[in-house]
């Protein structure tokens, strides 16, 4: 279903966000999408054919929200581990936020 894939992006950018709280996200992106048109969250038609431009667009508005989440966690972490001095875990946050903006332009481009 499309909807559990976007769901499974978000929480794959964020392990700490529940599925309700991944689906409040979409249900937010969406409505800040459609604010203009009226159209509503509960309209299957709609909602199903945004969702699936979310997962197909690289450059979605979903797509470019994970990245920017992403980055905010990451920056986070790096500045929680500078407060200590904690260079080779910092090193590992990078190197672990590298591998997932690499996983999520592969996966974006095969539209997992």
């Amino acid at each position: 279903m499309l909807e559990d894939k976007c769901v499974d992006l978000i929480k794959d950018s964020d392990p700490d966000v529940t599925r309700d709280e991944a689906i409040a996200t979409l249900e937010r992106y969406f409505f800040q999408n459609h604010l203009k048109s009226g159209v509503k969250w509960e309209e299957d038609g709609p909602v199903e054919k945004w969702l699936a431009e979310q997962i197909e667009n690289a450059n979605s508005h979903l797509n470019i929200m994970i990245q920017q989440n992403q980055s905010d966690i990451m920056l986070k972490q790096v500045l929680k581990l500078s407060e200590n001095q904690e260079v080779d875990q910092i090193a590992d946050v990078v190197q672990v936020n590298l591998h997932f903006k690499l996983k999520f332009s592969i996966c974006s481009l095969r539209v997992c």
